[in-house]
């Protein structure tokens, strides 16, 4: 059983949008899976994987956000920016050989992931479908 499943009901609707979601999901699951062997370069990688991944998602977004006049533009990208931050802390402390990515970690990172899509990501593919995609 994996760590996330994205389900119909989790969906976006919009394609690309949705496949980012699967390739974040993916490794998310396989961070999960590293951690509980405790490889230190495995779960690094994977982690790195995972930060390009979800800034490659995070540009998606604010690029569709941006062309077609979003309004919850600014509160989407605040949220953005503070898991980038967040991210990019752990990055640091993994630069510096310590492991963070452990069960509560992965547990917040589990929750955000389904907190954003949820209050975030599926409003943003509901304007999207309503205006553009049409």
């Amino acid at each position: 059983m994996a760590f996330i499943d994205i389900k119909k009901t989790d969906l976006t609707h919009i394609q690309k949008i949705d496949a980012e979601h699967q390739q974040m999901a993916l490794f998310i699951n396989q961070l999960y899976s590293s951690a509980k062997k405790s490889d230190f370069h495995d779960t690094y990688n994977i982690f790195k994987n995972f930060l390009s991944a979800t800034n490659e998602h995070f540009f998606t977004e604010e690029t569709l956000m941006k062309e077609n006049n979003y309004q919850g533009y600014f509160s989407h990208k605040l949220e953005h920016d503070r898991v980038i931050k967040k991210l990019k802390s752990i990055d640091e402390q993994f630069y510096a050989n310590i492991n963070v990515i452990n069960a509560e970690e992965l547990s917040n990172l589990k929750k955000w992931f389904f907190n954003h899509l949820e209050l975030s990501d599926k409003k943003l593919g509901a304007f999207l479908i309503e205006k553009v995609f049409r």
